[in-house]
């Protein structure tokens, strides 16, 4: 679905914007899955575990793709610019491509871990944070004709302003689906009493998301076609669904966990690199065709990543997912 997503293919279909609140809630019950039982000390040391592995992943990546980096930066002029945010960027935006998510989830499973046991103000937090992310995506025009909104955002463009602006590829907008993950594990919310639960809000958040994007098209609200209301319903219940599947395990689940992490993080710099060629060589391609040798490009890197990382003069490769 991100592919597709960056790769323009059906880019404004409502049902693509679902996985990274997917990937939230997923990350969120796994991690909280192994705290759950044990005691204070045992909890600490998983975090560390999890905030070790996660740095190690943004850092490999931030590393690798500064090339990258750089020759965008310059094709556009904004190098400097770049360079002066980057301390900021590395928390409240993106470094490398897509890297926002790799921060969101390290800062939002920290702040759910350091205070878990305040469940209700994380929930109220959270929800104000994610309709903020609505507000200034799907529902811009309109919150941004509010007479108060209007005039806070009058001001000079100031790079706070800028970067409330796209508070949605920060933290703040996966801090619902976190609290969800974490909500699904401590409530014992994945057996299957519970399957009829998941398939009724998966199928109610698909009607209300269909509903709520037609609302938004026929009003001209969205500026950015990324935070939908109904998404708080309809992510979690999809993942719910998914829980009270049987408990089979997959040989190769571990390698699938490793590609797409590597599919995730190299997706765009390959896309980029494909509209670079056929620009140069005059040749037009479909976006069902780039998300299609996108995927296959990804699925080259990641094999290569995952097979050269057994041998100890690339094991540092191991860090890439």
């Amino acid at each position: 679905m991100i592919v597709m997503i960056h790769s323009h293919v059906m880019f404004n279909f409502p049902l693509l914007r679902c996985a990274v609140p997917i990937f939230f809630t997923i990350s969120s019950y796994l991690f909280f899955k192994k705290i759950k039982n044990v005691s204070n000390q045992t909890a600490h040391e998983i975090y560390m575990k999890f905030l070790k592995r996660a740095l190690k992943l943004y850092l490999f990546w931030f590393i690798i793709l500064i090339p990258y980096m750089i020759i965008t930066k310059l094709m556009i002029g904004n190098l400097t610019k770049f360079i002066e945010l980057l301390p900021i960027n590395v928390f409240l935006r993106s470094t490398f491509p897509a890297s926002w998510y790799i921060s969101a989830y390290i800062i939002g499973i920290s702040i759910m871990y350091k205070f878990r046991h305040n469940n209700l103000s994380l929930l109220i937090i959270s929800i104000i944070f994610y309709i903020i992310c609505c507000g200034v995506s799907n529902y811009g025009k309109l919150v941004f004709n509010i007479p108060v909104v209007e005039h806070f955002f009058s001001y000079e463009n100031t790079t706070l302003l800028s970067y409330i602006k796209n508070i949605y590829l920060s933290f703040p907008v996966g801090l619902i689906f976190i609290w969800f993950g974490k909500f699904l594990v401590y409530r014992h919310i994945d057996s299957k009493k519970y399957k009829y639960i998941g398939y009724i809000g998966a199928i109610i958040g698909l009607i209300l998301l269909f509903i709520e994007n037609n609302l938004i098209i026929s009003k001209g609200w969205r500026i950015v076609n990324d935070c939908y209301i109904s998404m708080v319903l309809l992510a979690p219940s999809i993942f719910l669904t998914v829980l009270t599947f049987p408990k089979t395990v997959m040989w190769d689940s571990i390698i699938l966990r490793k590609m797409s992490t590597i599919y995730y993080c190299s997706h765009i710099p390959l896309i980029t690199l494909q509209l670079y060629i056929y620009k140069i060589l005059h040749i037009n391609i479909s976006t069902l065709l780039l998300c299609i040798c996108t995927l296959i490009l990804c699925t080259i890197v990641a094999l290569l990543f995952i097979s050269l990382a057994k041998k100890s003069i690339f094991r540092a490769l191991r860090f890439s997912y």
